[in-house]
């Protein structure tokens, strides 16, 4: 198996084993480059640079072509005639005589393509400041270079541009299930802070946390009970936690206030600080009913949570959970199970939001329904 261009190795070492002469390595390095340019696709740049190496090897490609012998080439015509064409400065003159050298290797449409991609090069070269290149033109200049460094100086980069695509289309489906894992993180917050909403709207506002964080440490059992009378509007829920053991209430007390710590430490590594007015209290709020609905929407948060984290870094540990995805934690995840893995998360708490939601709608229908008409 070859290796890939995505590597840090040079590329000379990696096209290497294709090569049977040396005047294949011109083409072949300048080609070659421009895939793994075109492999990254990170930005315009990359974009860029690929279109200019590929147009630069196929020009080194021809000219390569054309000086050599014809029983290396096996070219036709002239040999006087192939070296005026290798030595003029026009492009379209060195395609029109390699189109005359080999009239059964391009086709009358490899020569238009290779005009028109060569116009966008002079626009890219001479006036290349805000001009960009549509990936799928990048791509066909690609196709168009592999298939003619194959065709002319036999060195096939085909693996080369099928392992390309075949990252493409892992980072497309990637990015995909990162956009479900979000949709789905999203609902499932919306229903939860509607029920929040339902049955202690008070909890969603930061001046009901802002003396809780102040003092937490001198709240004596009566300032926690009037905390919780004052917060959560349900008597039911309100009930459940002012009958708790005294420990019961202390220990859930202290946690949110150790929760509320650890939240703002990971928001300020995030860099993320615009929304802890409304983020704090909804996260607190959420974990502080949990106390009595017994919701496994927690589990849930970190399931799909765990798999978004893989979908952006599959070769890292979570810097939390410290998990790879399997329970072994022998390996990193490939990228067919950093898919699977997403795809177990989702399909895990569609339930969950199905029965929160099923929930909010019973219990509004209740509150509704007591209110007077």
């Amino acid at each position: 198996m070859f290796d890939t261009l995505s590597s840090r190795r040079p590329v000379r070492e990696v096209i290497g084993p294709l090569r049977t002469h040396p005047w294949q390595d011109g083409p072949a390095e300048l080609i070659a480059h421009g895939l793994q340019h075109l492999d990254q696709n990170r930005e315009d740049f990359d974009r860029r640079m690929a279109f200019l190496l590929f147009d630069l090897g196929i020009e080194t490609l021809f000219k390569t072509f054309l000086l050599l012998d014809e029983n290396a080439s096996g070219a036709e015509g002239k040999y006087k005639d192939r070296e005026k064409a290798a030595t003029h400065e026009s492009f379209h003159d060195i395609v029109k005589g390699t189109r005359t050298a080999t009239p059964d290797r391009q086709s009358a449409e490899d020569v238009q393509h290779l005009g028109h991609f060569h116009e966008i090069r002079n626009r890219l070269y001479h006036r290349g400041n805000g001009i960009t290149v549509p990936e799928h033109h990048v791509r066909e200049y690609a196709e168009l270079a592999v298939r003619l460094l194959r065709d002319l100086l036999d060195i096939d980069l085909g693996y080369f541009m099928r392992e390309s695509d075949r990252r493409r289309e892992e980072q497309e489906a990637i990015a995909e299930r990162k956009r479900a894992v979000r949709a789905k993180l999203k609902e499932i917050d919306e229903i939860v802070r509607d029920i929040v909403d339902l049955l202690a709207p008070r909890l969603l506002r930061q001046r009901t946390w802002q003396w809780f964080y102040e003092s937490v440490d001198k709240l004596s059992l009566s300032d926690i009970d009037r905390f919780f009378t004052f917060a959560i509007e349900d008597n039911e829920v309100r009930a459940y936690f002012l009958t708790l053991p005294q420990e019961d209430r202390r220990s859930i007390i202290s946690s949110l206030f150790s929760e509320r710590n650890s939240l703002l430490t990971d928001m300020e590594m995030d860099g993320d600080n615009d929304d802890d007015d409304t983020y704090l209290p909804y996260r607190l709020s959420v974990l502080l009913l949990n106390n009595w609905l017994g919701w496994p929407y927690c589990e849930q948060d970190y399931r799909l949570d765990l798999a978004y984290f893989y979908l952006n870094h599959p070769d890292e540990e979570h810097p939390i959970y410290g998990e790879r995805g399997k329970t072994d934690g022998s390996h990193w995840l490939t990228t067919t199970e950093t898919l699977s893995l997403a795809d177990v998360r989702l399909q895990q708490v569609q339930p969950v939001y199905d029965e929160l939601k099923a929930w909010l709608d019973e219990r509004t229908a209740q509150k509704w329904g007591e209110l007077p008409t």
